[in-house]
């Protein structure tokens, strides 16, 4: 069964992270930056693998932030959506 490209930029604009504080994390402009070239690849029929590869997060410590981990993941799962 094939995901849409719509199916996944909406599966993109629907993501949502922990924010946390007092840890490292992700600058959240960063990832939200990400996430709408992501959800615009999605809806163009563009791989989005490589803007995953060449993604960098600057990180932050003390200023709220989103989550590493959660991001982490959800951008393996966005990639693996690629492939479908």
């Amino acid at each position: 069964m094939t995901v849409s490209g719509e199916a996944n930029a909406r599966f993109v604009e629907e993501a949502r992270f922990a924010p946390v504080r007092f840890r490292a994390s992700y600058e959240m402009k960063d990832v939200d930056d990400l996430l709408g070239r992501l959800a615009a690849a999605f809806r163009a029929g563009t791989p989005v693998a490589d803007l995953v590869a060449e993604a960098r997060f600057a990180t932050t410590k003390f200023r709220e932030g989103y989550a590493i981990d959660q991001v982490d993941r959800f951008l393996d799962e966005a990639v693996g959506r690629d492939a479908r």
